[in-house]
């Protein structure tokens, strides 16, 4: 399985649940299974292995992402996420 290519993190009540609505329609995206994981800003400990199961569900598809909104709030959040990814793209 490939690790997701990027990450949705505006703040709430600026079109994250539409925006996630959308890509996961998409033919070729693929969303997390929950819309909001907050593993790099709440459940960090929990492991890479725990969020990837958020996209076990993706093989067939070529980008694959998710949205939390937490993460712009959170001062952990950005080096976890480079540490995971270090060419993840955030959307904003």
């Amino acid at each position: 399985m490939m690790y997701p290519e990027f990450i949705v993190i505006g703040p709430g009540k600026s079109g994250t649940t539409w925006l996630y609505n959308v890509l996961n329609i998409h033919p070729d995206v693929c969303m997390s299974s929950a819309k909001e994981t907050m593993f790099f800003s709440d459940y960090y400990q929990k492991g890479f292995d725990w969020y990837l199961s958020f996209f076990s569900h993706c093989y067939a598809q070529k980008i694959k992402g998710e949205v939390t909104n937490t993460y712009i709030f959170s001062s952990e959040a950005p080096p976890r996420m480079y540490q995971f990814n270090s060419q993840l793209k955030l959307i904003t």
